[in-house]
């Protein structure tokens, strides 16, 4: 899974947001704020948004429920689920970082009540943000490596 789309709605339609649109972004994909667990991800989430704006890299939440989480992160929604769905059926929440061309740089899925390894996230934003627009090594296309059986990481080649 290289590229994605996220999936919100937009008064009565629902619209395609393709991964292109995405880049240099963490795609924080939640239940919404009626689930403790996805509000814990989303107020860490906000806690770390100002470090990732300072690299260059926004924040945007996909939540299902119609209420908003308290976290200081653009919302869109996403009221039956495809996002989450379509890159993780079984999961409980997704953490996507997506780098300078659109291509998922790194996902955690979650189960509740786990949450990402903020270091491993912070580490990978600002690799999108800072080292990877410097670097003259990194292939075009991103190389994958297996850390946990739930995370992937996108790493120099």
């Amino acid at each position: 899974m290289n590229s994605a789309s996220v999936w919100l709605q937009d008064g009565d339609r629902v619209q395609v947001l393709p991964s292109w649109r995405l880049h240099a972004r963490v795609v924080l994909v939640l239940h919404g704020p009626g689930c403790w667990d996805c509000a814990q991800v989303a107020r860490a989430a906000g806690r770390r948004a100002g470090a990732w704006s300072s690299w260059g890299v926004e924040a945007l939440v996909v939540r299902e429920e119609e209420a908003a989480v308290d976290a200081p992160i653009p919302q869109v929604r996403d009221p039956a689920g495809r996002t989450r769905q379509r890159h993780s059926p079984g999961a409980d929440a997704l953490v996507l970082v997506f780098d300078r061309r659109g291509e998922v740089a790194a996902c955690w899925t979650l189960a509740h009540p786990r949450e990402p390894d903020w270091e491993q996230v912070d580490a990978t934003v600002r690799w999108v943000g800072v080292q990877e627009p410097e670097c003259g090594t990194c292939a075009v296309e991103p190389a994958w490596q297996q850390l946990s059986g739930e995370e992937r990481i996108w790493r120099c080649t």
